[in-house]
């Protein structure tokens, strides 16, 4: 039961962090890997508004995982120091993106969490 209300904390937690995103966007899209990594991978050197713009949209569904595995105590996952903030989430996940390609076509959850998977 304490397990089901965790699982259904960190979802919550996902979806309304991605409903931030696009704000028009409806928050039960399902948002593939492939999806998120292009964002995050288009904010990660903004300069223009529309970069900064993508660059908070990655930043937000990351914030938001985090938030959601911690209010779940996923233990299995580990994450950057608070002092290196979303960004360094940001480029672990480009980087674990760029080279597991396979999990592009993944729910965007499944490609943070596997970033995130300790080892």
């Amino acid at each position: 039961m304490v397990h089901l209300l965790k699982v259904n904390l960190c979802a919550a937690a996902i979806i309304y962090s991605f409903s931030l995103i696009g704000g028009a966007q409806a928050a039960d899209t399902k948002i593939s890997a492939g999806n998120l990594y292009n964002t995050c991978k288009e904010g990660d050197n903004a300069s223009r508004e529309a970069e900064m713009a993508a660059q908070h949209d990655c930043d937000r569904y990351l914030a938001g995982f985090k938030d959601g595995a911690m209010m779940a105590n996923a233990k299995d996952l580990c994450f950057p120091k608070e002092s290196h903030g979303v960004s360094e989430m940001r480029r672990a996940f480009i980087k674990f993106m760029t080279f597991n390609t396979d999990m592009l076509e993944k729910a965007a959850a499944e490609g943070v969490k596997a970033t995130f998977t300790c080892k």
